[in-house]
């Protein structure tokens, strides 16, 4: 899921799944990537998402400052990875895959290295938060 502020700032939520049982989440959102699917366009407004209902209250998560993965790769873009892998259907799967259609059904880019980049791990515990700052491998 991508943001972009009003300065054309750009945030991404990565969620991690294994086949399993159906997303809930992603249950929500069915009638838009459906319609998405269907479209020659790759943009579908969906209206006010919460990103806590996508990472999940409480939910441990990594913040860092990276790139997008789809050419043209620009730098700057907040990204913030949940932690916990989570299920989704094989149906799910199909239809995100079909919702995007842009050619990279596998990795559009390769795994890239830390390079120094500071990676914050971040556990809500009750009233506040725990960070720790991830090592350069």
């Amino acid at each position: 899921m991508v943001h972009l502020s009003a300065e054309n700032k750009a945030a991404v939520i990565g969620l991690l799944y294994d086949i399993g049982s159906p997303d809930d989440f992603l249950h929500k959102l069915e009638p838009y990537l459906r319609r998405m699917a269907d479209m020659k366009e790759k943009e579908e407004k969906v209206g006010v998402v919460d990103p806590w209902v996508a990472r999940g209250d409480g939910e441990a998560y990594y913040r860092y400052m990276g790139s997008l993965t789809t050419p043209a790769c620009d730098e700057g873009v907040i990204w913030t990875v949940i932690k916990r892998v989570a299920t989704v259907s094989s149906d799910q799967l199909k239809l995100l895959t079909d919702a995007v259609h842009d050619g990279f059904e596998m990795n559009a880019r390769p795994l890239q290295k830390v390079n120094g980049r500071d990676i914050g791990l971040f556990c809500p515990d009750d009233d506040h938060e725990r960070y720790y700052a991830a090592a350069d491998h």
